[in-house]
């Protein structure tokens, strides 16, 4: 049962063409009859239909469908309802030409999860029957005549056994006899269905109604049962029956056979030469009152019947009965199964493809060309936003930065051993220190500079040394593969054939002393290397000390050197130095300058073999680092953790201020990264921006040519996430074939060069995380501005659909 209570409705509203096409319907429909919605054009009966049938909503009102009651138009559950209740009979029959009439009736079925092969033929075979249409079930929509046309809507309309049967003018546009076959139909149907029907003619609403509505401008004038019980004379003024007709004249031979009708008596001579030439007919008419030609084939609206008229009773159709139910099967299992599978959205997709002309498929050689660009964009971006630590960390990871607060030298050292506070690093910037390459005739170079932060060597363990060992003596040194990488991608080593590891652990490390012209060179074996993801070297703190000052540190050369005059020094401003027999000057007067600071001599001493003219006791040198560094410049100061949460909450509830290294360098890098990137980022979303735009065109071109299929599809009920499923299945084939075939060359290419071109890894990033990325990306974008156009006509109702794409 229907109910419909206070129904507004308007065109162009608050518009000085506003029109109150629905205006306080009150209505109660029936569970089964023909009921009949009659009035001339432009009385609202239409519409209201279409709002009955969940085609079209209204402004106001309320709507009672069985025990669902609708106040607001919800297209989802007006689909439901359309799609399980409610059979549809349109004027254009709207059928999908394409297919054929199995197919076309098929689709209801599907639709309502009927997709037993079994149960679907039984009913398609018990509709096509009864309504005389069996021997075209193979036959395609676009080969059937109008009046066959309309059968197969009516039973596309049937074939789920809806409760309802809604027909829109079904027979507005057929000759009389078929519209009598059609109308038999519809009536029979009426004995166990509801079925509410839009007409304007009048003669079929008194005689096949049960209940004939009556609108005018929006309103019901009328609402009666019908008891007419009289004959049905429908001769349409396109029909022509022949025997109604005057025979004039009938000329017949072998030859040719020719008769003259007509519904009048010709008054003066009928002068008309008919002229066959080039398979051409031509007529030439020599009386004045006969000019109108009108030339007749199977396409003409004129229909000829050559038969008399005859007028039609109730007793037509009154013993015929249709009963669906009878052949439904009662333990039918129904699936959720979309009206259109993935499989035929494909097959349609590759045929639109495929059937493109020449310039439509250049058309798509540009989205393999856009990806490519897509591709590049993409590289460099993540160079922009994915990079690795060695990129800006200067340190080790584990270091903890205490910004400068005039801490004391003891107040620093005091932290040492303190919770996962390691130790106190007074140096802060990374140690340059030159190798010494192999001497080749071709290398113009014979050594090489680069620079790392210094570790103590007790703090990398046995398990992060990939290669060799750690250090025991002042004169080693353990490189980390971050240093080691980049030392054998430049060409000082590859120039000489060190390419590897074992190769470049063979070269040594000079340590020049130099003071008041004497020359000391300290050589450094590299044992070692090590994997902790820092661009660091390990050593004793000592040798560090000698890399960073260039001064010779006391307590490494101590079993060399033998005191022969003075002490060992005591104060930060006091050194050792060489015993000079031709120096006469008095140890108290004699001083040396270094680091910008004058030292006085405390002490001389005396070797066996070549040792620094100069030296300098460890502890003081480094309190002498930390006075000129920290105290004089400010400069923060390094702690090495072993857990570097712990020891900044340690460190804050000690009122220090400390910061995580890799934080701060790592928030530094970023802000540089985005600030260069600009014009990077700008390029992306251009390039990203022209991919989305063609596609969005594409599938618009796609959605328009496709456009009657899918206001199909909306009218009879299919969800419109299933018509999303299939533009959606389109653009995945269309992106597949063409935007991921660009992405994928492009990118092929650009690994390729970042493989030849060692610096082309400082603009593009290639991984597997940037490539997955891009595809996704690409695709996402493809989907989102494919499915904008498809979106924005799913909005509408079906019956805004239909009526602004009416084929």
């Amino acid at each position: 049962m229907i109910k419909l209570n206070k129904l507004e409705k308007y065109y162009n509203r608050n518009k000085s063409n506003e029109i109150h096409v629905i205006d306080n319907i009150n209505l109660t429909l029936p569970e089964k009859g023909l009921v009949v919605l009659l009035g001339p054009s432009g009385s609202g009966k239409t519409t209201l239909l279409n709002v009955l049938g969940g085609l079209d909503k209204v402004h106001s009102g309320m709507i009672q469908f069985d025990n669902t009651q609708i106040n607001r138009y919800k297209s989802r559950v007006w689909d439901e309802i359309r799609n399980k209740h409610v059979g549809y009979v349109f004027q254009n029959y709207n059928l999908l030409n394409s297919m054929t009439v199995y197919d076309n009736i098929a689709i209801t079925l599907n639709m309502v999860g009927v997709v037993d092969k079994k149960e679907i033929d039984k009913r398609i075979d018990y509709i096509l029957e009864n309504i005389g249409m069996a021997n075209y079930r193979k036959r395609r929509a676009s080969q059937l005549s109008g009046g066959q046309q309309q059968r197969v809507a009516i039973a596309r309309a049937l074939a789920k056994n809806p409760k309802v049967i809604i027909a829109d003018e079904p027979t507005g546009n057929l000759d009389s006899k078929n519209t009598i076959d059609i109308m038999n139909i519809i009536k029979n149907i009426s004995k166990t269905k509801l079925v509410v029907l839009v007409t304007h003619e009048k003669e079929i609403a008194d005689f096949y109604a049960d209940r004939v509505i009556t609108l005018s401008d929006g309103q019901i004038i009328s609402d009666i049962q019908n008891t007419s019980n009289g004959e049905l004379d429908v001769q349409h003024d396109t029909d022509i029956y022949l025997k109604d007709l005057n025979k004039l004249s009938t000329l017949e031979d072998i030859n040719n056979n020719l008769t003259v009708y007509s519904d009048e008596d010709i008054e003066s001579k009928f002068d008309v030469k008919l002229i066959i030439k080039n398979k051409t007919i031509y007529l030439d008419i020599s009386n004045d009152n006969y000019k109108k030609v009108q030339l007749l084939d199977k396409d003409s609206e004129i229909k000829v019947f050559n038969r008399h008229f005859e007028k039609v009773n109730k007793t037509s159709f009154e013993d015929s009965e249709f009963n669906l139910e009878a052949i439904s099967s009662e333990d039918l299992t129904v699936s959720n199964k979309s009206v259109v599978t993935v499989k035929e959205s494909v097959s349609i997709a590759w045929k639109r493809i495929t059937g493109l002309s020449r310039l439509g498929k250049l058309f798509y050689l540009g989205f393999i060309g856009g990806a490519m660009l897509v591709a590049i964009a993409i590289g460099l971006l993540a160079n922009v936003y994915y990079f690795n630590p060695d990129s800006f960390l200067s340190a080790s990871d584990d270091t903890v930065i205490i910004k400068f607060e005039e801490q004391t030298y003891d107040e620093l050292l005091a932290l040492e051993g303190v919770g996962s506070i390691g130790y106190v690093s007074l140096i802060t910037d990374s140690t340059k220190f030159t190798l010494d390459m192999p001497k080749l005739y071709q290398a113009w170079r014979t050594e090489s500079s680069y620079s790392g932060y210094g570790v103590r060597s007790e703090y990398v363990s046995s398990g992060e040394i990939i290669k060799g060992r750690n250090v025991e003596a002042y004169d080693e040194i353990v490189f980390d593969k971050v240093l080691v990488d980049k030392m054998l991608k430049s060409g000082d080593f590859k120039n000489i054939g060190i390419t590897t590891y074992d190769a470049l652990m063979s070269v040594d490390i000079i340590l020049t002393f130099k003071n008041n012209g004497d020359t000391y060179e300290y050589i450094i074996d590299i044992v070692g290397i090590s994997d902790t993801a820092s661009p660091v070297f390990y050593a004793k703190e000592e040798t560090i000390f000698m890399l960073q000052t260039g001064i010779p540190v006391y307590e490494v050369f101590e079993d060399l050197i033998t005191l022969s005059e003075g002490t060992v020094p005591s104060d930060v401003n006091e050194t050792l130095t060489i015993d000079d027999p031709l120096n006469e000057i008095p140890i108290a007067l004699r001083g040396f300058k270094m680091l910008t600071k004058d030292f006085t001599v405390s002490g001389l001493y005396t070797a066996t073999e070549e040792v620094p003219t100069v030296l300098v006791p460890f502890e003081l040198l480094k309190e002498f680092y930390f006075n000129t560094n920290y105290t004089v410049k400010g400069t923060d100061i390094f702690l090495h953790s072993t857990n570097v949460d712990s020891s900044l909450v340690y460190l804050g509830g000690e009122d220090i201020t400390a910061i995580s290294l890799f934080d701060e360098e790592e928030a530094d890098y970023k802000v540089q990264r985005l600030f260069d990137s600009l014009g990077i980022t700008i390029f992306t979303l251009v390039t990203l921006a022209a991919s989305a735009l063609s596609f969005y065109f594409i599938i618009r071109s796609s959605l328009i040519s496709r456009i009657y299929e899918v206001s199909v599809y909306r009218a009879l009920g299919v969800a419109k996430k299933d018509i999303l499923k299939m533009f959606i299945t389109e653009i995945i084939l269309i992106t597949t074939i063409t935007s991921l075939v660009g992405y994928i060359a492009m990118t092929y290419l650009l690994m390729n060069l970042q493989g030849v071109v060692e610096d082309f890894v400082e603009v593009f990033h290639i991984s597997f995380f940037s490539i997955t990325g891009g595809i996704l990306l690409i695709y996402v974008i493809n989907i989102i501005s494919g499915l904008l156009p498809v979106s924005n006509l799913l909005r509408k109702t079906p019956a805004e659909i239909l009526s602004k794409y009416d084929f």
